[in-house]
C-alpha cells in the first residue's frame, strides 16, 4: 500500500483507510484493496456511517461512500446560474428564482434566490454553469418557489409559464455542513467537532446544516 496510513474508520467489513496520497477502502475478508480517489492535500482522517453511507472528511475533501460502494461527494453545492429577462406567457411582477444540485439521487441545498422584474408577456431566461440545475421559481410576486425543470450546463432553459402544483423548494438557509476534525453518528444525525464548535446535521440528511 502506497503512502503512509494517516487514519482508517472501519464500514461493515471493510476499512476506509487515508494515506498521504490517496483514500483507500481495505476488505478484511480478502484482504483486497482499492484506491478511490488520489488525494492531493491530506491533513488526517474523519468519518462516521450513518444510514449505510460512510461519511468522510480526508484533508480539505468531503467524500461519501455509498452501500454499493461508490464514491460520491459529501458536501454538495448549488449551481452558479444566471437569469435574464425574455418573451413569453409570464404576468407582470417580480419573480424569485432559486436553483439545487442534484448528485447520486441527494439534492444540494438551495443557492440563494435571485430576482427579476418583468412586465406583462415576458418570460425567464436561465444559464447553469458546472453542474444540471433544479429550477425553482415563485409565482408573481410570491413568497414559494416551485419547482419548475431541469437545466444543463450546455444549454439554456427558458421560462415562460410557472407551476405551482409541482415540489415545492425545501430547505432554503441550509448549507453543506463543515468540515470537521472529528464526525461522529448521533441518532439520524453526524455531529461535526470543528474547532471550539459541534454541528449537528439536519435529521436523516448529512449533507445539509442549518
Amino acid at each position: 500500500m502506497a503512502g503512509r496510513i494517516l487514519g482508517a474508520i472501519p464500514f461493515g467489513r471493510k476499512i476506509a483507510l487515508a494515506t498521504t496520497s490517496a483514500l483507500i477502502l481495505y476488505d478484511t475478508e480478502t484482504g483486497e484493496s482499492e484506491q478511490l480517489v488520489q488525494l492531493a492535500r491530506h491533513s488526517g482522517l474523519a468519518g462516521a456511517e450513518l444510514n449505510g453511507s460512510l461519511y468522510l472528511r480526508a484533508g480539505a475533501e468531503a467524500f461519501r461512500i455509498t452501500p454499493e460502494l461508490t464514491l460520491q461527494p459529501w458536501h454538495i453545492k448549488p449551481p452558479r446560474f444566471t437569469v435574464s429577462a425574455s418573451s413569453g406567457l409570464l404576468p407582470a411582477g417580480r419573480y424569485a428564482v432559486a436553483c439545487t444540485a442534484l448528485v447520486g439521487g441527494i439534492e444540494s441545498a438551495p443557492s440563494e434566490a435571485k430576482f427579476i422584474d418583468l412586465p406583462d408577456g415576458g418570460g425567464i431566461s436561465i444559464a447553469a454553469s458546472g453542474t444540471t440545475a433544479q429550477v425553482y421559481i415563485s409565482k408573481a410576486n410570491g413568497q414559494s418557489l416551485y419547482f419548475q425543470r431541469k437545466v444543463s450546463p450546455v444549454a439554456t432553459g427558458l421560462i415562460d409559464s410557472v407551476r405551482d402544483d409541482t415540489a415545492p423548494m425545501r430547505f432554503a438557509g441550509f448549507t453543506a455542513p463543515p468540515a470537521g476534525h472529528t464526525i461522529c453518528a448521533v441518532g439520524s444525525q453526524l455531529a461535526i467537532a470543528s474547532g471550539r464548535f459541534v454541528y449537528l446535521t439536519a435529521p436523516q440528511m448529512p449533507h445539509l446544516h442549518d
